[in-house]
Order: C-alpha cells, then sequence, then structure tokens
C-alpha cells in the first residue's frame, strides 16, 4: 500500500464512518427480509496504521439456527446497479488479496451495495471462490496507485433476494407481514 493512504487518518476515518453507514443499511434490509441481523460492534481504531489488527472482523452478523452466527462482508460501490444483469462491470472486485488472504473467519457472502441505487449483489465464497481471479488496479477511493484484489465475473453474483433465499437455509427468518 501506498505510504499516503497509511499517513490519512482524516481519509481512513471518513471511510470508516461510510463502511459503518453500509453496514447498518445492509443490516437493516436484512432485518426487513425477517432475519435477525446486526451490524458487528467495532471498536474504532485510532489510525489506520492498525488496521491489520482487525483483519477477521465481519461487518454483520445474523443469528443461525442452533445458535451462533453467519458473518457477512459488506462492500460499498459507486455504480449503478439493480442487479447483476445490469451491473457495468463484466468482473466486480470481491475484496483486497490481502484482506482475504488475512483473514482467520471467512464471511460466508460479500455483499455489494450500490451507493446510488441501494441495491445489493451477493456472491458467496464457498461456492465461488474457485473461480476468483487476482487483478492488479488502482484504488482511487484510498489514493493507492497498486493494489492486488480478488475479483469474479458478473455471472458470479447473485440478487439480494435470492442470498437472502439462501440464508434461509442456515437463518431462522421471521414470516414477513
Amino acid at each position: 500500500m501506498t505510504l499516503a493512504w497509511f499517513q490519512n487518518d482524516e481519509l481512513f476515518r471518513k471511510l470508516v464512518a461510510e463502511g459503518h453507514k453500509r453496514e447498518e443499511y445492509v443490516a437493516a434490509r436484512l432485518r426487513e427480509e425477517g432475519f435477525n441481523a446486526w451490524r458487528t460492534e467495532k471498536s474504532v481504531r485510532q489510525d489506520v496504521s492498525e488496521v491489520p489488527n482487525y483483519a477477521s472482523e465481519v461487518d454483520v452478523e445474523v443469528e443461525k439456527y442452533g445458535g451462533g452466527t453467519v458473518g457477512i462482508e459488506v462492500k460499498g460501490s459507486s455504480d449503478t446497479f439493480t442487479c447483476p444483469m445490469d451491473d457495468p462491470r463484466p468482473h466486480r472486485i470481491v475484496t483486497t488479496k490481502s484482506s482475504w488472504d488475512q483473514c482467520n473467519r471467512k464471511p460466508s457472502a460479500v455483499l455489494i451495495l450500490s451507493d446510488h441505487t441501494g441495491h445489493i449483489l451477493a456472491i458467496s465464497p464457498a461456492s465461488t471462490r474457485q473461480h476468483w481471479r487476482v487483478w492488479i488496479g488502482p484504488d482511487k477511493v484510498r489514493g493507492i496507485e497498486r493494489e492486488t484484489y480478488y475479483r469474479a465475473a458478473r455471472r458470479y453474483f447473485r440478487p439480494f433476494f435470492v442470498f437472502c433465499n439462501a440464508l434461509e437455509q442456515h437463518c431462522p427468518r421471521e414470516p414477513l407481514t
């Protein structure tokens, strides 16, 4: 990573705050679908240098049958989409390679939230990880010239309602009224 990112605590705090809003939005959407879901409580890091200490945190948890939780990672996107078929990108970044490889507790799903439409795309690492490819490119938000990512083809992403139906196999869902 570029030193500028690690020295830019103001940008770091801004991105953390934006991430928390996205996470709460996704947790609320899951609750609307009848799941017991919440944004995980995280200690706010003092500065960006502490990021590696939090590599195994998930963003949202959903109560499972019989106890325990399903962990979900939430990512934001500045793209406009309502479903995988109208996603403007034929390949979408799932996560940075370093964050995934360092993570001890891998999330059960990665959800991509369109900041423009509020629609959510979902990808399941358990069934798609073998199809992820390494891609190197810039991170314009963080000002990093060269970041290494995992990305997947559009065909591996699912609409939010399909994700919710699959989640119901592992998590109790209250009937919608």
